[in-house]
């Protein structure tokens, strides 16, 4: 027993000199507030049960040092018929900004807010967005700013459980500052789903073989190399209607983003992790990218573990893991040890999240609040057939 122990002792020491672990519980993890606004709330007052700010990205301005924060921002919009009253879920982007390195935050504006829309074939909705990810590049003519989301039509008849897979698309706009992304033109990019009857500029599932099985795209990262910009998505393969995680790889792209967006071309930059990568990392397949510096500067990409509930039929996300990136050719890829073991820089994870866990990180070397989590509770009230969902976000100090 006294050698079992010694063993252990010395197991997470060696664990400790490689990457740092956190736990993000109670007041040691405490929830970033944003003057200027609240959590969505319903119209008597009460706290919205679908609402909070989750999958946020906190970049530094180059030239101002503020620091700006995109999340998103979900809510219940009520629509009144004489008597009858119908919730309608919804999520919008938001930004906020912090001009004190990160230890207060107060609210800009809505970034890229929810709109009505009617799909091909004239059901009523709403276009709604998700996992945003800013990135400002230093040019020779100042500072540019990209900006990437997801965006699906969510119908007002079925909500979430009836979003038509031909709707994601992955939208990137290009401005001379975090917030004139709000009015700047996209790039529409598609997937094997993505139907011509939604509109898509390019798609990138038919730029190689490795990417035809990819039936969606989600959670976009940005990243700048100096020649090209880099965009980093979770491929989303499916077998039947379950997730297919043995082939939803993180796969990267690349263009010279010259000219207007929708005109950018594009080429397959390769796989920039599977699910042997996840496995290594304690997950089925990796998700919730964002790629970022560290404090000593070397390129990071941190991601979240994710598991397959048959029974609750959802993902179980395990936290989130900061692991180093290197190039490799004309592409990038997760960087290993010499012992041959993957180069982890953080974890953190939540002991005390709910069985759906908990994931979706950001980071920016500037910001006091190191990696930021987000918590997020999924209590299945049912909303427009989509369980209820409450997310807050939380400061580690923990810089990898």
């Amino acid at each position: 027993m006294i050698r079992f122990a010694l063993i252990l002792m010395f197991a997470v020491a060696a664990a400790s000199e490689l990457d740092a672990s956190f736990d993000c519980l109670g007041q040691r993890c405490p929830e970033i507030r944003i003057a200027g606004t609240t959590a969505a709330t319903l119209p008597g007052g009460e706290r919205s049960p679908f609402g909070g700010f989750a999958d946020a990205s906190v970049r530094r301005d180059p030239e101002t040092g503020r620091l700006w924060m995109a999340y998103a921002w979900p809510s219940l919009q009520v629509d009144r018929a004489g008597s009858r009253a119908a919730l309608h879920p919804q999520v919008d982007i938001h930004l906020a900004a912090s001009d004190d390195g990160g230890t207060s935050w107060r609210f800009i504006s809505s970034l890229w807010p929810a709109r009505p829309a009617r799909s091909p074939n004239r059901s009523a909705g709403r276009w709604s967005y998700e996992v945003p990810n800013l990135l400002p590049i230093v040019t020779r003519d100042g500072v540019l700013w990209y900006g990437a989301r997801l965006e699906y039509f969510l119908p007002d008849d079925g909500g979430f459980s009836t979003r038509p897979p031909g709707s994601f698309r992955i939208l990137i706009s290009r401005a001379s500052s975090a917030q004139a992304l709000a009015e700047a033109p996209a790039t529409r990019l598609g997937s094997i789903a993505t139907g011509p009857e939604w509109g898509i500029d390019f798609n990138l599932a038919r730029l190689s073989d490795k990417t035809t099985h990819c039936g969606l795209w989600n959670e976009p990262a940005l990243f700048h190399d100096g020649h090209e910009l880099f965009l980093a998505l979770s491929c989303m393969a499916f077998h039947r209607r379950t997730p297919d995680l043995e082939r939803s790889d993180l796969m990267l792209f690349a263009t010279p983003a010259a000219g207007d967006p929708a005109s950018w071309k594009w080429r397959f930059a390769g796989v920039l992790a599977s699910a042997v990568e996840a496995r290594e990392l304690g997950g089925e397949k990796l998700t919730q990218i964002v790629i970022t510096r560290g404090r000593d500067g070397s390129l990071l990409a941190i991601v979240t573990p994710d598991t397959w509930s048959a029974g609750a039929g959802d993902f179980v996300h395990h936290g989130c893991r900061a692991v180093a990136l290197e190039p490799t050719g004309s592409s990038w890829r997760f960087r290993r040890r010499a012992n041959g073991e993957l180069d982890v820089r953080a974890t953190v994870i939540a002991s005390d999240a709910g069985p759906e866990g908990t994931a979706a990180c950001t980071y920016d070397p500037a910001s006091s609040t190191g990696i930021i989590l987000t918590k997020r509770k999924k209590p299945g009230a049912s909303l427009n057939r989509a369980k209820g969902l409450t997310a807050t976000l939380h400061r580690t100090g923990l810089h990898p």
